[in-house]
């Protein structure tokens, strides 16, 4: 796994963890409301990039889900098939 992903995904880990904290605190407010930007964001680039994931070889649920966790980190590695 790439530094990259590495990062995005304890960025996940700490904005889910914000959803088991007091939820009158600051820091549980803005954990959540980050969390929920990753999420609008991921979903809008799982939707920018289907084209591109539908191209690819493999499983597209695989490939949406690994966007969906990734990013644009996932992304930029899938690879079109080979054209004939």
């Amino acid at each position: 796994m790439s530094t990259a992903k590495a990062v995005v995904v304890v960025v996940w880990l700490l904005l889910f963890s914000c959803f088991f904290v007091a939820t009158n605190s600051t820091v549980s407010l803005v954990g959540r409301l980050g969390f929920w930007l990753m999420v609008t964001a991921h979903v809008v680039e799982c939707v920018a990039f289907l084209p591109r994931l539908r191209r690819a070889p493999g499983s597209l649920a695989g490939h949406l889900l690994r966007t969906l966790v990734f990013g644009f980190f996932y992304v930029r590695e899938v690879r079109a098939p080979a054209s004939r």
